[in-house]
């Protein structure tokens, strides 16, 4: 079973626009989505969709994502407006890159009369006096 990245163009969903609110005492860019096609219940509202395999792929993506409506106002809609319903984002497989193991860092052995003084400012009588 194959992993998807899933891309959504938010400002494509039916009714979308951008506004400016003030969130947290900060004028924030935001967008602002009706909730009107969307199922709505205790636990949150949705937004559903639906994926549809592309014949041939466009910019990696192999399938295209629409918005879904409920059956009752998709039976209703005309050909014309079915075909207008706005396509939300796109789906491409998502394969893990395996990296390459880490080698193993070379260790230095210090011993008592290698002082790390020693090794850092090369002073061999550890009394770090300039005279």
């Amino acid at each position: 079973m194959a992993n998807y990245s899933i891309n959504f163009n938010l400002s494509k969903i039916t009714g979308a626009k951008l506004v400016n609110a003030p969130i947290n005492g900060v004028l924030t860019e935001c967008i602002l989505i009706p909730t009107a096609d969307m199922f709505k219940n205790d636990k949150g509202v949705h937004l559903n969709a639906i994926a549809f395999s592309l014949k041939e792929p466009k910019f990696d993506n192999t399938h295209m994502i629409k918005q879904s409506v409920e059956t009752e106002k998709y039976k209703l809609l005309s050909k014309e407006e079915k075909e207008a319903l706005p396509i939300i984002g796109g789906m491409k497989v998502f394969e893990f890159q395996k990296s390459e193991p880490v080698k193993a860092v070379e260790t230095i052995d210090i011993s008592v009369n290698n002082t790390v003084t020693e090794m850092v400012t090369g002073d061999k009588d550890g009394d770090d006096l300039p005279f």
